[in-house]
């Protein structure tokens, strides 16, 4: 007989938030086919990391294995847990599971690294020793205790850990994280040294662990096809760095194209690219690839081109439109390594990134890129420098072509140095467990691909459709023009002399012509007299149930002095379900501000107010809600002050009925002025026992929120 599962099992422990760490994953995976992959993802919530746990095989990711509900949740990382450990010592059994590749701990125990199972813990960030996982708070951090961990958790617009953990949960937390990690069985593997210089000059508790060096690469057939060159050919550049540029455009240069690739986050240099581009569009042009949703706050700018998202597999095409001379990276956090400096070298785009993290040691200054300091003084002379001298560029185009990138292949071979050889250890025979996850995958992947050809057939029913419609559209078109054509010749015929002068004829015509007879089932038309009209029988309808429904739809709502009575029960109702559509903790306090038509240079207050809590008020949120009867605000106003308070500003609009919720479920409220006809009034509102403030001046603000105990 033989076993179940011939081929051993890796078991990767990570979050379910994308990015880097599940890129990383994600190619691991794909280039060591030896090994199954089985993966267990945290599952978080607005007010836990670890609400439940989700295992998936690689193999079929569109069916998880198991879901979990963790009880209790975990808040951020948990000590122990024993509903986690007896799950993953079931997992560890039942599946053939050799050894364990932790990348994050987010919504997990450290239960995770004590299985005695051989486990690689990979260095991606610094999270759990810093709760804010980049060990940034204003500048790189170079020491954290106690009274720095309080007020990380408190003012850090990068940490998230600010609602459900504290300062000494987070001593604990290094504490236990350093005897684990300290295990033989424990590999610790950091993707540069800057990864590993960092935490352990943080961490000096762990400083005598020995750690691996594995860089990560990158897929390259994900961005370009393989090609060949014969010897003399001129290097692929993307960038049109090379100088006969410039004499083929007449001796003048053209202005410098940059594409900023990846998101724009507080984190990834918004701010920067934000104060620095008014001094840069005159000499350069931007693609901003991929900037998501923020983004969107430089739409109206000349010169720069948006790309708000992209899969992997357009950027080389994306790359090759714009035809750009450089890369931008703007991270004001020192990175662990940067796929996107990796994918900008595989494409031959010169990148120009911030001295920090990982940018300062992979990148050699004016070889295999550029380094600046990340002030908007700094970036702004490089590029100038840059504009002005193309050759720079150029050098390091030609340089970047002629060198190879390291490939995900490379990576998993240095992997497999540290993991068991494959059948180190004899492989259990299948348990109950073990067939039925497997049957269970057989069904639903036999399943999921029925449902895919059925997908596809509907699809292909739906493209025939749309042809009909296209063909029954172009009809109808053509049967219209020539209405409207006919529609123009009678017209011209009834102002014509012989439609007048056959008038006559034409009524003594109609007069005379007899009545058609009544077909034999048509009914006759009703009687004008009073008589009732023969019409068919229709049945009759229920008129109490119409009453019922059409008193339903005209139901009177809530005042807003009716609601302002709403008890306990019913405002911790509306708390919760505001904070669930937004997305943020339970502990979080919102300040509602309310759009005045009289007072429409308010929002930029409240924008502004929004914009220099980020570093006062960790817990608070700004929600700016607009009327019925009050012009919406511009789309590009709403991104800059998205950009400028990145999720901490939120817009809404309301109506009359549902402002009420809103105020019941607001912590604060920003009324502009007292008497506004476009809004309730002071008086209203007071009503529901919410503060009320004017003016948004720090003062006043923290004045308020100390006062009422907002905190």
């Amino acid at each position: 007989m033989t076993d179940s599962y011939p081929k051993p099992s890796l078991l990767h422990v990570l979050h379910s938030w994308g990015g880097g760490i599940a890129r990383w994953t994600e190619d691991f995976v794909q280039h060591y086919p030896e090994r199954r992959h089985l993966i267990l993802y945290s599952i978080s919530n607005r007010n836990a990391f670890g609400q439940g746990l989700e295992l998936v095989d690689s193999a079929y990711p569109e069916m998880p294995l198991a879901t979990w509900e963790l009880i209790p949740p975990i808040p951020a990382t948990a000590l122990t847990h024993p509903q986690y450990r007896t799950l993953l010592s079931d997992l560890l059994a039942s599946l053939a599971v050799e050894a364990v590749v932790v990348s994050s701990l987010i919504g997990h125990s450290l239960d995770a690294l004590t299985t005695g199972q051989p486990t690689l813990r990979v260095l991606h960030d610094l999270y759990p020793y810093c709760p804010a996982m980049f060990g940034y708070f204003g500048t790189s951090c170079e020491r954290c205790n106690q009274e720095s961990l309080a007020n990380c958790l408190e003012l850090n617009p990068h940490n998230e850990c600010w609602h459900n953990s504290t300062a000494e949960d987070w001593l604990a937390m290094r504490q236990a994280y350093a005897a684990a990690i300290l295990q033989p069985q424990v590999h610790l593997v950091a993707p540069s040294h800057t990864a590993q210089d960092r935490l352990y000059q943080l961490y000096p508790e762990i400083a005598g662990k020995r750690y691996h060096l594995i860089t990560h690469g990158i897929d390259l057939k994900k961005l370009r096809p393989p090609t060949s060159r014969a010897a003399g050919d001129s290097p692929t550049c993307y960038g049109k760095t090379s100088l006969p540029q410039a004499e083929e455009r007449g001796g003048k240069a053209h202005k410098l194209r940059i594409v900023v690739p990846g998101r724009l986050e507080l984190h990834k240099g918004l701010p920067l690219l934000r104060d620095a581009l008014p001094r840069l569009t005159h000499q350069a042009e931007f693609l901003l690839l991929g900037c998501g949703l923020f983004g969107q706050s430089f739409a109206d700018i000349k010169g720069i081109t948006l790309v708000p998202d992209y899969n992997l597999d357009e950027l080389r095409p994306l790359i090759q439109n714009f035809s750009p001379d450089c890369a931008l990276l703007l991270s004001t956090l020192p990175e662990t390594f940067s796929y996107t400096l990796s994918e900008m070298w595989a494409l031959g785009i010169p990148p120009l990134a911030t001295r920090l993290g990982a940018f300062g040691e992979r990148i050699q200054h004016g070889i295999n890129g550029f380094l600046y300091l990340p002030t908007v003084q700094d970036l702004i002379t490089l590029v100038t420098a840059l504009a002005k001298d193309r050759v720079p560029l150029s050098r390091v185009a030609y340089h970047l072509d002629t060198h190879p990138i390291r490939q995900a292949r490379d990576m998993v071979q240095d992997y497999q140095a540290l993991l068991p050889s494959h059948h180190s250890k004899p492989l259990k025979q299948g348990t109950w467990l073990t067939q039925g996850i497997e049957n269970a995958q057989i069904r639903n992947h036999s399943n999921h691909t029925q449902l895919k050809q059925e997908a596809r057939r509907q699809a292909a029913e739906l493209a025939k459709s749309r042809q009909r419609l296209n063909e029954m559209s172009q009809r109808l078109s053509y049967h219209q023009a020539h209405a409207k054509t006919l529609e123009r010749e009678l017209a011209a015929l009834r102002h014509s002399n012989s439609w007048r002068v056959t008038a006559p004829l034409r009524a003594l015509h109609t007069r005379l012509r007899p009545n058609p007879p009544l077909a034999a089932n048509q009914n006759s038309p009703p009687i004008a007299n009073g008589r009732e009209a023969s019409i068919p029988h229709q049945p009759t309808q229920n008129t109490s149930s119409v009453s019922e429904n059409r008193n339903k739809l005209q139901e009177r709502p809530y005042t807003l002095e009716e609601r302002s009575r709403a008890d306990l029960p019913q405002r911790l109702t509306s708390r919760i379900d505001l904070r669930d559509r937004l997305g943020i903790p339970d502990a979080a306090r919102i300040m509602l501000g309310l759009a005045q038509a009289s007072q429409p240079e308010a929002v930029q207050d409240f924008i502004s107010a929004a914009s220099r809590q980020m570093d006062n008020q960790r817990n608070l949120y700004f929600l700016w809600c607009e009327g019925e009867n009050i012009s919406p605000l511009p789309a590009g106003l709403k991104a800059k002050g998205l950009a400028m308070a990145p999720r901490r500003l939120f817009f809404i609009q309301a109506t009359a009925s549902s402002l009420p919720e809103y105020f019941i479920a607001a912590d604060l409220i920003y009324l502009p002025m007292a008497s506004d006809e476009s809004q309730p009034s002071l008086a209203e509102i007071k009503q529901f026992r919410v503060p009320v403030i004017s003016t948004l001046t720090d003062y006043d603000l923290i004045t308020t929120l100390s006062n009422h105990h907002i905190f």
